[in-house]
């Protein structure tokens, strides 16, 4: 099984994962939702395939970039509903050298919809 990691602070974006997620490959992942960085930790999960990370996590007051050096996955997807912020912390990513990711994203989260086709291309 893969591994797939939402941590956001609402659960608005683990729906529309799960809804745009291609069909019959959903099955053969194990989904975690954290709505604080504290519990993701906690957890300990290991050998994450994608995590998805919100811009701010306001349970934490933490900023998505501000975790990074203690986050590993092969693939991190940058998930917020304003894409600005989301493309801006995805090349600081880039560019600071978080090797940790083989791929990094950014896709708009899209709210009052479950559709986001910009997340199912990445997916």
């Amino acid at each position: 099984m893969k591994t797939i990691v939402v941590l956001d602070d609402k659960d608005h974006a683990l729906k529309q994962i799960e809804y745009v997620f291609p069909k019959g490959e959903l099955n053969s992942y194990n989904i975690f939702h954290f709505d604080t960085f504290e519990l993701f930790n906690k957890q300990k999960v290991n050998h994450i395939d994608i995590i998805f990370l919100d811009f701010f996590l306001s349970k934490d007051r933490l900023y998505g970039i501000d975790i990074l050096p203690n986050v590993k996955a092969h693939i991190l997807v940058f998930f917020s509903s304003k894409k600005a912020l989301s493309d801006a912390i995805a090349q600081k990513a880039i560019e600071g050298g978080f090797y940790q990711f083989k791929d990094v994203y950014s896709v708009q989260k899209l709210k009052g919809t479950l559709e986001n086709s910009e997340l199912q291309r990445v997916l």
